[in-house]
């Protein structure tokens, strides 16, 4: 199950660069890159693969699950502008996790330049 994970999440923001070393692009290929000592690397990929599992995970409780409970619950069906400005909030909450773990994952990597 990891590896088609790694495969379509994680691996695609690890590359090697011109000399063979691993540059990590926390926000994509188009973004900054870091480089990756070997003994790091093993870690790095661990941590965004349980960011990036814990994410989907938070997503589907938030965007399924939540809204439902709360439905029957309350008994009727929540108003889509009810749900909306919720998913918004919970979102914008989820990207600045997300953003701080990111900085935490890349803590002393020494930037690419592009």
């Amino acid at each position: 199950m990891w590896r088609i994970f790694d495969a379509v999440f994680v691996n695609q923001l690890f590359r090697a660069d011109e000399r063979g070393r691993v540059v990590f692009y926390p926000n994509g290929v188009t973004g900054r890159g870091y480089l990756v000592p070997p003994a790091r690397e093993p870690g790095l990929r661990a941590g965004v693969r349980w960011l990036t599992f814990a994410a989907l995970v938070w997503v589907l409780v938030v965007i399924v699950i939540v809204p439902r409970a709360v439905e029957s619950w309350l008994g009727y069906t929540l108003p889509l502008p009810w749900f909306v400005a919720g998913a918004g909030l919970v979102t914008v909450a989820t990207v600045a996790v997300i953003i701080r773990a990111l900085g935490r994952l890349t803590a002393g990597l020494e930037p690419v330049g592009k």
